[in-house]
């Protein structure tokens, strides 16, 4: 119910005298923002939000008796957020007939939560 295309869009390849061609891989976007599908040509597709990246590999899949194609894309990861730096540290017990005991003392009794609902 699905195939995969490993091979996106266009490439510049040269030739053994020299010359430079664009040569069209397995699928591509072709004119009207359309998928063009080697051997079966141009398909109408509605995307649903902007490929954010180089797109490396496609899959057309068919759900419930409709079609979809699933862009996998290539793109920058983003920069890990700042980790704030504990100022102090804590030590936490977990226990059976204690939820929780910190380290300065303070208990933290069970949630009932599971019992309530077994009795429901």
């Amino acid at each position: 119910h699905s195939i995969t295309f490993t091979q996106f869009g266009m490439s510049k390849q040269k030739d053994k005298k020299g010359k430079v061609h664009t040569v069209r891989r397995a699928v591509s976007f072709g004119k009207g923002g359309k998928l063009l599908i080697s051997k079966l040509g141009l398909i109408d597709i509605r995307l649903h939000r902007k490929l954010d990246g180089k797109v490396k590999q496609v899959i057309i899949k068919r759900q419930n008796g409709r079609w979809f194609a699933i862009f996998c894309v290539e793109r920058q990861a983003e920069p890990p957020q700042a980790v704030h730096k504990a100022s102090k540290t804590a030590g936490i017990d977990v226990g059976i007939k204690k939820f929780a005991v910190l380290s300065n003392g303070e208990e933290i009794l069970n949630p009932g939560f599971l019992r309530k609902e077994e009795k429901k």
